[in-house]
């Protein structure tokens, strides 16, 4: 009966610091006003975002430094989009996957500090500016901008959202192209390891079966 109660508090504790993990690793990032990119060449081809500027890191309660705001040195986000799925007036709906890379120095040697692709669609809404928004799920994070956080580096798949203003008019064809950028975020998030999960959901459901047949 003891080792059925031991073993349930241990699952019980690896649930509860999966749910924590889930809820307090974050990373975000700020976009200023810049002179970046955002262009799409017309017909199937994709959104490419260039030398986007991102100005600084915070990680909202993280174990480290979460009340922080850590400047990121030439830092430069680049990415390029799947193709063109849908336009209709006002809208345009690119596929996922293609790149997503962010650079630059934390205080070190520039670095890539994340990088990975666009987990679903990307949306540009247009009117008297371009709103651009997009999830992505990363498959590199830098180790020493989680480590200066306290933030795990594995499992290294942090899965966020994009969002950037342009201040962009559609030209013929619904083309555009060397647009500066007037602001935006990127928000980030890392997921419970999905492994440590299943281990406490797997010894409550043992502590179950035990119990149930000494009844």
């Amino acid at each position: 009966m003891k080792v059925h109660g031991m073993i349930a508090r241990i699952a019980t504790a690896v649930l509860l610091f999966s749910g924590m993990a889930l809820a307090d690793y974050q990373l975000d990032f700020t976009v200023p006003t810049s002179s970046g990119t955002i262009s799409y060449a017309g017909g199937a081809a994709p959104l490419i975002g260039a030398n986007i500027v991102i100005s600084d890191i915070t990680s909202p309660g993280a174990p480290l430094n979460s009340g922080t705001s850590l400047t990121c040195a030439g830092c430069l986000l680049n990415f390029t989009s799947g193709s063109l799925i849908s336009q209709t007036p006002g809208l345009y709906t690119f596929g996922g996957g293609g790149t997503f890379t962010l650079t630059g120095s934390i205080g070190g040697p520039s670095a890539t500090l994340l990088s990975g692709s666009f987990g679903g669609n990307a949306s540009v809404v247009s009117g008297g500016i371009l709103d651009i928004t997009a999830a992505f799920i990363s498959t590199d994070v830098n180790s020493a901008l989680s480590g200066y956080f306290g933030l795990p580096s594995t499992p290294p798949q942090y899965s966020g959202a994009l969002g950037i203003l342009s201040a962009a008019i559609p030209g013929q064809g619904g083309a555009f192209s060397g647009i500066g950028i007037v602001g935006g975020s990127i928000a980030t998030s890392v997921p419970e390891p999905a492994s440590i999960v299943l281990l406490g959901t797997v010894l409550l459901c043992c502590v179950a079966f035990a119990r149930r047949r000494i009844a």
